[in-house]
């Protein structure tokens, strides 16, 4: 990794009293999705498909070491993401 773990502060991120709603929040804090998964040392396909799905449990301590994203947050944004996932009526 390139980060040296340590939770991101005020200055060198976004925000911090505007809460992440969404996985393009997390995409503009982490630069893109593939920063993002970069970071994560996951392939970039792997982060896109996280529009349909949410972002994993697994990676949740993760994000938080990288960019102080709070587990409120990302669950948050992982039902924003199912939300929206569409399957067809059988």
């Amino acid at each position: 990794m390139t980060n040296n773990n340590k939770p991101r502060d005020a200055t060198n991120s976004r925000d911090a009293n505007k809460p992440v709603k969404c996985l393009h929040d997390i995409f503009e804090i982490a630069g893109s999705s593939t920063k993002l998964a970069a970071e994560l040392n996951l392939h970039a396909y792997t982060v896109e498909n996280w529009r349909r799905s949410g972002v994993p449990i697994k990676y949740w301590d993760a994000m938080f070491k990288l960019y102080s994203i709070t587990p409120g947050e990302l669950h948050t944004v992982t039902k924003a993401c199912r939300k929206f996932v569409t399957r067809k009526d059988k």
